[in-house]
């Protein structure tokens, strides 16, 4: 197996979730070699894997649809962003899906296992970004805020300038650059 071969399967494991998987007929193994898929599985899962895409990039943009009327730039920014990046995904994997179909229509399996991987790490990918998107808006909905502690008890009396006026010496440069 070269090197490139083993760096695609170790980044497919990373990106694949079993969760995610555990709804479709193909196991994650079988997503991540593709070679034990039938072409009309792979064709298959593709669809499906393009269509649950579509939808979460629905969702997120229902989330952002949402957010505006709050005004929160900061959210609407995040959602923006994770939006764009689900139609991105959805938009390569059509491209693959093509390409796929194309590679087993000629015989080229292995370049049809790759068009697979991709739609398979694309999709969780997705999920991910989901996720995200969930994140960027808070909790049930809520955009999240940032909290802050009460001190009650007595005033400190020394400053920070007053606890290093006696140390005497510099500290050493850790700055790479100097």
């Amino acid at each position: 197996m070269s090197i490139r071969n083993l760096f695609v399967l170790i980044t497919a494991l990373g990106f694949i979730s079993p969760t995610a998987l555990a709804q479709d007929p193909l196991t994650q193994d079988q997503v991540v070699s593709g070679t034990s898929t039938s072409s009309s599985q792979k064709i298959q899962f593709g669809r499906d894997a393009i269509t649950d895409m579509k939808e979460t990039a629905d969702y997120v943009n229902g989330l952002l649809v949402a957010a505006q009327p709050e005004q929160d730039a900061v959210k609407i920014q995040c959602l923006n962003k994770k939006l764009s990046a689900v139609r991105a995904l959805v938009q390569v994997s059509e491209s693959a899906l093509a390409s796929m179909q194309e590679a087993l229509a000629v015989g080229d399996d292995a370049r049809a296992d790759y068009e697979f991987r991709k739609i398979g790490v694309a999709k969780n990918k997705a999920v991910q970004f989901r996720g995200e998107a969930d994140a960027c808006v808070g909790e049930e909905g809520k955009a999240e805020t940032q909290e802050s502690a009460q001190y009650e008890g007595a005033e400190l009396s020394e400053t920070i300038a007053d606890g290093n006026a006696g140390i005497g010496i510099d500290p050493p440069g850790v700055s790479p650059f100097e």
